[in-house]
């Protein structure tokens, strides 16, 4: 199997392939432009020259992990989830707040290998564990809000009913875009007069542009409030956050037919009739041939009666 990769940049001193070998070794902010040929022993450059040559890929998995923490490809860079796991252990368990800016602080240090900064967000996912009130959102939420400027990036939270590590209770995720000549990029928000807020003030926006990419934080069906509008009914929740999604591709000059990805978060059994429900909706307002989508049925989401949010992003040509 031949492999070409090029403008990749990886915090981490070691790549594997899919089985734990290591198929390169990086400078920790250094560019990989490498051809490899992989087979099950080795790694051979087109030259010929072999990079590494393994048969015990597990002993390789044990001593690098077998992801990246962060990784820039051109003007993104990605950061993975972030945990408050020290030394393979949970630090602050039970403590929300201890662990939101124990990963935040995890986060901050993975932008800096490359240059970036919090401003350089353009989305943050958050996973907690919660039940579905206002009092297991708002805590986190405003330690992680902490961390950025306004106008801010946008964002998506989900509450869960539990994470890997005993005591875990956030884990956090962001991407960020940076110029490849390491300079801020500009980026256009939206945020729509007609749109809902959170319940307390955060500085995330419900839409962003920046280059080529549009992120949206995730849309629901709330009021200026914070509350439920049609709590519970899933049809008329779907179109609404359909609804509201685009409008923010509007403000920003693009539409449904710019969008690439779909990821919906809704309560529910794990049953086909409950799927149906939102998906129909959601179709009905793309034209064939449709996007990808992901469905991932949740215990609660974040508020009463809130019943479904959708997240997207979307490319268009740059400004």
């Amino acid at each position: 199997m031949r492999h070409h990769i090029e403008n990749r940049m990886f915090a981490h001193e070691a790549t594997l392939d899919c089985s734990g070998n290591v198929v390169a070794f990086n400078n920790r902010q250094g560019c990989i432009d490498l051809d490899v040929h992989i087979d099950h022993d080795h790694v051979t450059h087109l030259s010929g020259a072999k990079i590494v040559k393994t048969r015990d890929a597990q002993r390789f998995a044990q001593r690098f992990a077998p992801f990246e923490t962060v990784v820039r490809c051109g003007k993104m860079i990605f950061v993975s989830g972030q945990a408050a796991i020290v030394k393979g252990q949970c630090a602050h368990p039970g403590d929300i707040l201890g662990q939101t800016r124990q990963a935040m602080q995890q986060v901050g240090r993975a932008l800096a290998a490359f240059g970036a900064t919090f401003d350089d967000v353009v989305k943050v996912n958050r996973w907690y564990v919660g039940r579905g009130r206002v009092e297991d959102f708002e805590p986190a939420a405003l330690a992680c809000a902490a961390h950025f400027n306004e106008p801010g990036p946008a964002a998506t939270g989900i509450p869960l009913a539990n994470l890997a590590y005993d005591g875990e209770l956030i884990r956090i995720e962001v991407v960020a875009m940076l110029g490849e000549d390491g300079e801020h990029l500009p980026r256009r928000h939206a945020w729509p007069d007609s749109l809902w807020d959170w319940t307390t003030h955060l500085p995330y926006q419900h839409g962003l542009k920046c280059h080529d990419m549009i992120f949206l934080g995730g849309q629901v069906s709330l009021d200026k409030q914070g509350r439920a509008v049609s709590a519970g009914d899933m049809e008329p929740q779907t179109r609404q956050a359909m609804t509201h999604i685009g409008t923010i591709l509007h403000e920003l000059d693009a539409g449904f037919a710019d969008i690439c990805k779909l990821t919906t978060m809704y309560e529910g059994r794990c049953g086909v009739d409950e799927l149906d429900v939102n998906r129909r909706v959601r179709s009905s307002f793309f034209e064939a041939p449709r996007l990808p989508m992901t469905d991932v049925p949740q215990p609660v989401l974040a508020y009463p009666g809130m019943i479904i949010e959708i997240d997207a992003f979307a490319v268009v040509e740059p400004d």
